[in-house]
């Protein structure tokens, strides 16, 4: 997964335009964003790259009755585009806009999620709010299988729902220990009613220690938060400034260990208080991200439980509301058509004369 080209539609880019926003808890929200890199994953990157992962594999096991597919030929597609998975299912036949559109109401209610919970660090699995950012996923996704089960679906309700918690999944690979724990691996317990949860280190427990110095032959070259972690066996997350659940302080200079932070330059108690630095995985920069070299496998997992959450045979919302449904939920049924066909050879001519015949009989 290393540096890749992007091909996104112009009605994709304006759709996130106005949600564009610098200081965010997490990976950055579009392609738009100032600081994305061609390496970095954002949350456009993520939801589209899941959604399209999703419908490739509804597409490969519901295949046209005139045109069969073969396993893997969609799910395998390289650099896949909402165009280029239309184009193999439907043969160039059926246009990808709607599909587009429905993606783009998803990801926009994603980002909007930094802007109207920015402070609230559940929203972001954030100061070890990983229950409380377990309890929303829940209950965003029981809302949205409420919704899509009605008689009536109201499918702008759900996507704005299903874009929200997301969000919280996304965040979850990017701000908790997850990645150091398990790389690119799902959690599946997460979001799912009656799951357990991975233990959440306690209050008392200190779960990092402050970053090093990078040293080179001038001299300190930038900080190095490579093994800062203490927790190997339970979940952790960082602690964020401005937020609602604030990092228990502890003197850097009289201490070396205390609890994670998120890290990054918006994030002053990765300075003011032990254990310095941080452990977010939110872009492949390291003045950005201090587990910057956990980026890819962070937007990796990220992506799979996003498929995971829509197609999966058991606990996918595919499973939960019927194939009729996910496929108005992203606009992929498509309306049937009348079509006259004319023959303008001589080999019907006698059928043509006896129809002609009966009428005038009949008149």
């Amino acid at each position: 997964m290393g540096t890749r080209t992007f091909i996104t539609s112009p009605v994709s880019l304006l759709g996130v335009l106005s949600v564009t926003v610098i200081c965010v808890n997490g990976f950055l929200p579009n392609r738009l964003s100032p600081m994305a890199s061609k390496s970095d994953f954002t949350h456009q990157d993520i939801t589209e790259t899941g959604i399209l992962r999703a419908v490739a594999e509804m597409f490969e096991e519901t295949p046209l009755f005139d045109r069969p597919i073969k396993h893997g030929e969609l799910t395998g597609l390289t650099n896949i585009t909402a165009r280029s998975l239309f184009d193999k299912y439907y043969g160039g036949t059926v246009s990808e806009k709607l599909f587009q559109e429905a993606i783009d109401d998803i990801v926009q209610a994603n980002n909007r999620v930094d802007q109207d919970h920015y402070s609230e660090a559940a929203w972001h699995v954030n100061g070890e709010a990983i229950k409380e950012g377990n309890d929303k996923i829940t209950m965003l996704r029981d809302t949205a299988i409420n919704i899509l089960n009605k008689t009536k679906p109201n499918f702008d309700a759900a996507r704005e729902v299903i874009g929200q918690f997301l969000h919280i999944v996304q965040m979850f690979y990017s701000n908790t220990n997850w990645p150091e724990l398990k790389g690119s691996a799902v959690f599946e317990a997460l979001g799912i009613p009656g799951k357990t949860l991975l233990d959440v280190a306690p209050p008392s427990l200190d779960t990092c220690k402050s970053c090093g110095t990078l040293m080179n032959h001038r001299g300190s070259s930038g900080v190095s938060c490579a093994g800062n972690l203490l927790v190997q066996t339970m979940l952790t997350s960082g602690y964020r400034s401005g937020q609602d659940r604030s990092k228990p302080s502890k003197d850097p200079q009289a201490h070396q260990t205390g609890k994670c932070s998120h890290g990054g330059p918006h994030d002053t108690s990765s300075t003011t208080s032990a254990a310095t630095g941080g452990i977010n995985k939110d872009s492949s920069n390291p003045k950005l991200s201090p587990h910057y070299y956990l980026h890819q496998q962070a937007a990796e997992g990220a992506i799979r439980h996003t498929k995971f959450l829509l197609v999966d045979p058991v606990y996918g919302l595919r499973k939960q509301i019927g194939n009729n449904t996910f496929r108005a939920l992203f606009n992929l049924a498509v309306s049937s058509s009348m079509v006259f066909v004319i023959d303008t050879s001589h080999t019907m001519a006698d059928d043509v004369q006896a129809v002609k015949k009966k009428r005038r009989l009949k008149s």
